[in-house]
């Protein structure tokens, strides 16, 4: 249906068709018929229309759709009148004598068809993209509804995240909290421990002394195996040093520990 012209003019979309049943005039019809040429053309004022180059090419298009679909009704009932007009000219031929009158009531029927189509054609148009126009703007609405529901649901899955990031951040500081009190417990355990073998080792080497002293005061200077004391006691001395050395090395290292946690 390429006949009909639509166009945007300034604020006017005008639509308009030189004969909008040119092709219903066949070699068939010419025998029957006589059919005038259908000019039809309508002015829409969009003035108070916010327009884009997108939606005049939807609205172009509403309009031509329109105006085509109005163009195929009426061609198919020229059609249709044909057909029957061919069936009745037989049947008039053949005797029949309501044949002429069939055809002359169906005639005038398709004829005040395209009257009424001549007369409507502007309003049907205008009713076309007044549909259109109201289809676009709930779409446009729909949408809308649709990105403000999907902001809530965002809106409701980061308060959900959030709720769930503080909820693991306090049980991360729970936790952190928890064995760093762990730690330093085990740290301040392992210094007792240190303190009683220090303690302990302190208190065998004292007695260990006391022992060799003891024994040589009495022996002359040597145990009770012969063995002369004052080395032994030296010793015990150094003895006495080392295993204190040691343990406090581990204790600082310890306590090194303890002040990173």
């Amino acid at each position: 249906m390429a006949d009909t012209k639509v166009i945007f003019k300034k604020n006017l979309l005008i639509v308009e068709n030189s004969d909008l049943i040119r092709a219903a005039r066949t070699p068939a019809s010419k025998q029957l018929l006589q059919i005038s040429p259908l000019c039809v053309a309508t002015e829409i004022n969009l003035a108070g229309v916010a327009t884009n180059a997108g939606l005049e090419i939807k609205l172009i298009k509403a309009a031509r759709d329109k105006a085509d679909a109005i163009q195929k009704d009426l061609l198919k009932q020229l059609k249709q009148l044909v057909d029957d007009l061919t069936v009745l000219r037989k049947q008039d031929e053949q005797g029949n004598d309501k044949a002429g009158d069939s055809a002359e009531k169906r005639v005038k029927t398709v004829d005040n068809n395209i009257d009424q189509t001549l007369v409507d054609f502007g309003y049907e148009v205008r009713g076309a993209l007044k549909k259109f126009v109201i289809e676009e703007a709930r779409k446009i609405v729909k949408e809308l509804d649709e990105w403000d529901s999907q902001l809530r649901k965002y809106r409701k899955e980061l308060e959900s995240a959030d709720k769930e990031a503080l909820k693991s951040l306090g049980k991360l500081k729970k936790d952190a909290e928890q064995n760093e009190k762990k730690a330093i417990q085990k740290v301040l355990d392992e210094l007792r421990k240190l303190s009683k073998l220090v303690a302990q080792r302190s208190a065998i080497v004292t007695k260990m002394l006391g022992e060799y002293k003891k024994w040589g005061t009495s022996g002359g200077k040597k145990d009770a195996w012969g063995k002369p004391l004052e080395r032994d006691i030296s010793t015990v001395k150094s003895m006495k040093d080392l295993p204190a050395q040691g343990l406090d090395k581990a204790t600082s290292e310890m306590v090194r520990v303890a002040k990173k946690l």
